[in-house]
């Protein structure tokens, strides 16, 4: 288990390294980008790694679900 998750925690490190953030930099460009858009931005490329399932991408991240869909009202 600790396995599977430390390779988890993994990939997350990797998908964050190579995020494109060509199109988040453009879209923000008025402004600095946040805490809170970096990690919206981390929990949306989280969640289609996971194919949309919201419960997977809240455990992989080790937030709640009611946190993951506050991220997810304010991207609206």
């Amino acid at each position: 288990h600790q396995v599977v998750e430390l390779l988890n925690k993994e990939r997350l490190i990797q998908s964050f390294a190579h995020m494109n953030m060509t199109n988040f930099t453009a879209k923000n460009s008025l402004h600095q980008p946040t805490l809170f858009d970096y990690t919206k931005e981390i929990i949306l490329n989280v969640l289609e790694q996971n194919n949309g399932n919201q419960t997977r991408t809240a455990n992989q991240l080790a937030i709640s679900r009611t946190t993951l869909w506050r991220y997810l009202k304010n991207t609206e």
